[in-house]
């Protein structure tokens, strides 16, 4: 999974202890001037582009069909319709792992507001369309909820919550990662109330 901080370089800066346990998954931009503002985006991990997901698909279908037209040659003809609903399963589920290989979450700090927004990436920006759905938590009264499962085989679930409100945040991170975003947006909250 690939977790992507944009902080201000003047806070960035000053915490140093956070470069050196991230810097193997996130990549640093500088999107504004405000010491003050923070904000996080998280992205899962995609190992592959589009491009390459065609390619591959493109392949294995020109495979499999010489190999069922080969079959149906020597009489076996039913493979046909059996091959093309392999390749037709083949392409949902890649298609479906590409969809949720763009999800976005960005959780924005500053002095008044915690924001938490969710959707689909694009292709340039983080939103396509704006994101799907927002969350608004005043800085002051926001806080980080871990909850532990009843099963060591499901993963903590990290929350950030308000009055009643939770808002599960990074489920496709894996728990290491989750931990230290809790530690990190944790310290973040203290430092800006």
């Amino acid at each position: 999974m690939i977790l992507l901080i944009k902080v201000s370089e003047n806070s960035f800066v000053s915490d140093s202890s956070l470069f050196q346990a991230v810097s193997q998954v996130a990549k640093m931009q500088d999107y504004n001037q405000n010491a003050e503002s923070y904000e996080v985006v998280l992205r899962p991990n995609r190992s592959t582009s589009g491009k390459e997901v065609l390619i591959f698909l493109a392949v294995i279908g020109v495979v499999s069909m010489i190999i069922a037209i080969a079959f149906a040659f020597a009489g076996y003809w039913l493979i046909l319709p059996f091959t093309g609903l392999e390749l037709l399963a083949l392409t949902i589920a890649f298609y479906l792992t590409a969809r949720e290989g763009k999800r976005c979450e960005v959780i924005s700090i500053n002095g008044f507001s915690v924001k938490v927004a969710k959707g689909w990436s694009g292709l340039v920006e983080c939103w396509k369309n704006g994101p799907e759905i927002e969350y608004e938590f005043p800085t002051i009264w926001a806080r980080l909820e871990i909850v532990k499962p009843k099963s060591r085989l499901y993963p903590d679930k990290l929350f950030i919550c308000h009055s009643g409100t939770r808002v599960e945040i990074g489920h496709f991170l894996p728990e290491d990662e989750r931990k230290e975003l809790a530690l990190h947006l944790k310290n973040r909250l203290i430092a800006v109330s």
